[in-house]
């Protein structure tokens, strides 16, 4: 189960998401991104593109 969007900025360390910072080379590429945990496991977090293109796990 993922929680509901967020979205996040991306900056030079990563995204930053429940006060851990996650690392996605491909998101790099975008300045935001939609974020959304995954409420089973806490390691995971599922990135999106502001059109809700799927990028990262």
């Amino acid at each position: 189960k993922l929680s509901p969007s967020l979205i996040k900025t991306v900056n030079k360390k990563g995204i930053m998401h429940g006060g851990v910072w996650y690392g996605c080379i491909e998101a790099f590429n975008y300045d935001k991104v939609l974020a959304r945990a995954n409420i089973n496991n806490t390691k995971e977090l599922f990135i999106y593109d502001e059109k809700g293109n799927f990028i990262h796990l």
